[in-house]
C-alpha cells in the first residue's frame, strides 16, 4: 500500500519482473549454450586424475584411520591407567569449577547488594 501512495509501485514491480526474466534467460544461456560444453570438456580433461585423485584420497584416509588406532593401542599399553585417570581429573576440575561459580555468584550478589545499600544511603 505504500508503495502505490507514493507512485512507486509500478516501477517497483515492473523492476522485479525485469529482475525475473534476466535471472531466466541467464539460466537458459548458462545451461543451453555454455556450461554443459565446459563441463563435459572437463570431465573428460580431468576424469583420470579425478580417478586417481579420490583413490590415493581413500587409501590415505585408511592409512589415517589404522594409524590412529595403533596409537591409541600403544597409548593404552604404555599408559594403562591413563584413561581412568583422566576422566577422575575432569569430574574433579569439573567440581572445582562449580566451587568456583558459586563463589563468583555470591561474590557478585554480595557486592551488589553491598553497592545498593550504599547507594540508597547516599541519596538520603
Amino acid at each position: 500500500m505504500f508503495l502505490h501512495d507514493v507512485g512507486l509501485y509500478k516501477p517497483v514491480l515492473d523492476s522485479y519482473d525485469w529482475g525475473l526474466r534476466a535471472y531466466d534467460r541467464g539460466y537458459k544461456w548458462a545451461e543451453k549454450r555454455n556450461i554443459p560444453t565446459y563441463v563435459d570438456k572437463a570431465k573428460v580433461a580431468a576424469g583420470p586424475y579425478v580417478e586417481k585423485a579420490s583413490v590415493a584420497g581413500l587409501s590415505a584416509f585408511e592409512a589415517a584411520k589404522a594409524t590412529y588406532f595403533d596409537v591409541l593401542k600403544k597409548i593404552d599399553k604404555r599408559f594403562p591407567t591413563l584413561r581412568e585417570s583422566a576422566k577422575l581429573r575432569l569430574i574433579e576440575i569439573g567440581k572445582r569449577l562449580q566451587k568456583l561459580l558459586i563463589w563468583v555468584k555470591a561474590t557478585a550478589v554480595n557486592g551488589w547488594n553491598n553497592t545498593s545499600k550504599f547507594v540508597s544511603n547516599v541519596k538520603q
